[in-house]
């Protein structure tokens, strides 16, 4: 019996811990700012290449992010990744993400030139 009441007890507590979360902030101090910005330009830059797996981005230089609003984010930079035949090329990336703080960040555009 006492071991049930002491499982109950920790389940109880870790649920607490992540609702508390999930309601009081977690991920919401980074959700308007460049860094999250640059993340999340990355992986939808990542879902147009053809493998993304080889992704390696901002390698010879560093990314440009530039804040357009509250929080909208243009992001530009050099992604290096294989196409189709296996070979890796260095493409320029850009992409232009936006969203409201406790609300997170979405993809507006991304695209690869290459």
């Amino acid at each position: 019996m006492a071991i049930e009441l002491k499982k109950a007890i920790v389940t109880t507590a870790l649920i607490g811990v992540l609702a508390g979360a999930a309601v009081f902030g977690y991920g919401k101090v980074m959700t308007c700012s460049e860094s999250r910005a640059y993340s999340v330009a990355k992986e939808a830059v990542r879902g147009e290449l053809k493998s993304p797996g080889s992704a390696r981005f901002d390698v010879w230089s560093d990314p440009v992010i530039t804040q357009r609003g509250d929080c909208t984010y243009e992001v530009h930079g050099e992604v290096a990744a294989q196409n189709s035949f296996g070979t890796e090329i260095r493409s320029r990336y850009e992409a232009r993400v936006a969203g409201s703080t406790g609300r997170g960040l979405s993809v507006i555009f991304a695209g690869v030139v290459e």
